[in-house]
């Protein structure tokens, strides 16, 4: 059996050739109208006999497209079509007078309503006037004077100025409830109305639960930004992350911005990403959602402070929200935090593939400079590995036999130091003890530096560095093995003797029983890249590094 409509009596009078008045009051100032007609306005609709009275501006009642009704307003007229928009100045479209049931011809403007702190106290002498007339039980006589005691309460939370403000725009403001309830009650007061104590109360409590939500969303949109796209205007906050709460939005926002033909990333593998060294949640990773919905994330950045000099972040905004300006706002966290921890600067890489040309522009928009490059290349587990040659004289040694943090120091400074993108291009860390900067290259190894090989020179002075990762095990084949970022010492870089570096950890990986490689190298050359290249791997991912100073005018920043 098909439900039927209730009849619409506005609809009905007019349909009759009637006119029709009512107030306007549910659905606070009416969403799309709100410009339009006031909270308790009265408003009498008329027929439409002649066309010719309409003008520009007319509060018209359609029968639009799909037999939907709605009020909005007449905003220009060609010969017998009318173009219908709403107050906030959207475009409905352009329909004939045949589609019009009715206008406004009459307008009541409502009662002045009294100052929120003025109304307060005439709502609790309502109460103790109905209280005083009906003799209600003790607990319902209390429950009536706590609901007085609640919108007091949510009166001094209440931003004053956003007393009269809607937290939706179908929700009426805190007065307009305020308003109502004080109507309802002087009118409980001069009416014999059964049971009237016990309405007024649930009546009450409806709206002081309405009130509690609109609080909540007034007091989220005082530390939100708006976004506005056309005539739609949406508040955004932005906080910090919680890792449980947040795990799954923020997985699902990750492989929206990664695109369909990325591998997704995993629930394990977002909880690793929190854990990772120098990784501070609570204080260093932010994520943006609209008031209403904080389980759908829009975006996120987050830093790392991996250098006393440099924080290095990383931002992104879920694909139908950018170009808005959430990713400013996600940026002026990141440079907030990366100043309070005393950065000098900050390091974000971008993908270097005609896909991320925004985020390149972006970045440059923002003050942003290309500084220098990142490579990620991989091996097939069937690319072989022929023996490293190397200049006459010189030989290698993996730290466990050499056990010298000093020419550790130096093989790591030397080699990395001039390098964007390595921890040693700080001149803080460079100034410390050995055992207090290059000794966490040491950790997780039995023996210590066994995976980490240094190459001197004939004589004896060092010319290179190298490390290799052992891959966790797996259940589809072999681990993968990782090569870090093959150094040499500038003077020695003609020679390409970063080839036989990675030759020398590649036989190593293979025989710890690593298959397939990764490479990773930072502020290499696109000809050094060539190098590794020639001995079988492909590049799997170039990043630019861009950079940021911030550092105080006159300080004496990293090179």
């Amino acid at each position: 059996m098909t439900k039927q409509k209730r009849p619409d009596p506005l609809i009905e009078a007019l349909k009759q050739g009637l006119p029709y008045t009512l107030t306007m009051v549910d659905g606070g100032n009416f969403a799309s109208m709100r410009e339009a007609v006031k909270h308790g306005e009265t408003l009498t609709f008329s027929p439409l006999t002649d066309p010719t009275t309409l003008k520009v501006g007319a509060i018209v009642l359609v029968n639009w497209r799909g037999g939907t009704t709605i009020m909005h307003l007449v905003g220009d007229i060609r010969a017998d079509q009318f173009l219908i928009i709403n107050s906030l100045g959207k475009e409905n479209g352009w329909v004939t007078a045949a589609a019009i049931l009715g206008y406004v011809t009459e307008r009541i403007e409502p009662a002045p309503c009294p100052v929120v702190p003025v109304m307060i106290d005439q709502l609790e002498r309502a109460y103790a006037a109905v209280i005083q007339r009906y003799t209600p039980p003790a607990e319902d006589a209390a429950r009536l004077r706590a609901l007085a005691a609640d919108l007091r309460w949510y009166a001094a939370v209440i931003v004053p100025s956003q007393w009269d403000q809607l937290p939706r725009l179908n929700r009426w403001s805190f007065a307009q409830h305020l308003w109502h309830l004080l109507q309802e009650a002087e009118h409980a007061t001069q009416a014999e109305i059964p049971a009237a104590v016990r309405t007024l109360i649930h009546h009450g409590k409806a709206h002081v639960g309405q009130v509690a939500d609109g609080a909540m969303r007034l007091a989220a949109d005082n530390q939100a930004f708006p976004i506005t796209q056309g005539n739609n205007r949406t508040a955004i906050t932005i906080r910090n992350v919680n890792t449980q709460r947040d795990l799954v939005p923020l997985v699902n926002l990750r492989n929206l911005c990664a695109g369909s033909n990325a591998t997704p990333i995993t629930l394990e593998e977002q909880r690793t990403k929190f854990s990772e060294p120098n990784q501070q949640p609570a204080t260093d990773h932010w994520v943006a959602h609209t008031i209403d919905e904080p389980w759908t994330l829009l975006g996120q950045s987050f830093g790392y402070h991996t250098i006393p000099e440099r924080y290095l972040a990383w931002l992104e905004v879920h694909p139908a929200w950018r170009r808005r300006g959430l990713g400013g706002e996600l940026l002026r966290r990141v440079i907030a935090r990366a100043k309070a921890v005393g950065a000098d600067h900050i390091l974000i890489n971008v993908d270097q593939d005609e896909q991320n040309g925004a985020a390149h522009a972006f970045l440059q928009h923002h003050g942003f400079g290309a500084k220098s490059d990142a490579w990620m290349l991989r091996a097939s587990a069937d690319v072989g590995v022929t023996p490293p040659q190397w200049p006459a004289g010189y030989h290698i040694r993996s730290f466990a036999e050499v056990q010298d943090l000093a020419v550790l120091w130096q093989a790591c400074y030397q080699s990395y130091g001039d390098q964007w993108g390595h921890g040693e291009n700080s001149a803080i860390n460079r100034a410390k003890p050995p055992q207090t900067t290059v000794s966490a290259w040491l950790n997780g190894h039995t023996p210590p530096g066994e995976n980490l090989f240094l190459l001197f020179d004939e004589q004896g002075k060092v010319a290179g560095i190298c490390r290799g990762f052992v891959g966790e095990e797996n259940h589809n084949g072999l681990p993968t093995g990782v090569i870090d970022a093959p150094g040499v010492v500038p003077p020695y870089r003609h020679l390409g003797l970063q080839r036989p570096l990675t030759q020398m950890v590649m036989q190593w990986l293979r025989a710890q029983g690593q298959g397939a490689l990764e490479l990773h190298s930072f502020g290499d050359s696109a000809a050094t890249v060539a190098l590794y290249r020639d001995l079988g791997f492909t590049l799997a991912q170039h990043f630019i590094a861009y950079h940021l100073d911030i550092s105080p005018p006159g300080h004496d920043m990293v090179k």
